[in-house]
């Protein structure tokens, strides 16, 4: 499921970020010590979208609809029919 693929991916950046005290440059820097591989997006086959920020990162997926719209995320409600936004594990929560 894309949802436990970014869960994974999160998890492993926020512990490179313990042990390194900053975020990763790019997901490729997570493996092999914090991930055996990085999981792909479910619907693009390739990494998931992550970004620094300011306040942290940005991590997302871009939906079934295949297009990266800059992490304008749909809502949880859009979940069965895939909606046409990326998506992140703070949609879920909205």
């Amino acid at each position: 499921c894309c949802c436990s693929r970014l869960l994974m991916t999160d998890l492993a950046i926020r512990a490179y970020r313990a042990e390194q005290g900053r975020y990763p440059d790019k997901l490729t820097d997570l493996a092999p010590k914090y991930l055996k591989q990085v999981p792909s997006d479910l619907y693009t086959d390739q990494l998931p979208i992550y970004r620094l920020t300011d306040s942290g990162f940005m991590l997302y997926s871009v939906g079934r609809g295949g297009k990266d719209n800059g992490g304008n995320f749909s809502s949880v409600r859009d979940f069965p029919d895939g909606g046409a936004r990326d998506w992140s594990l703070e949609s879920l929560t909205r």
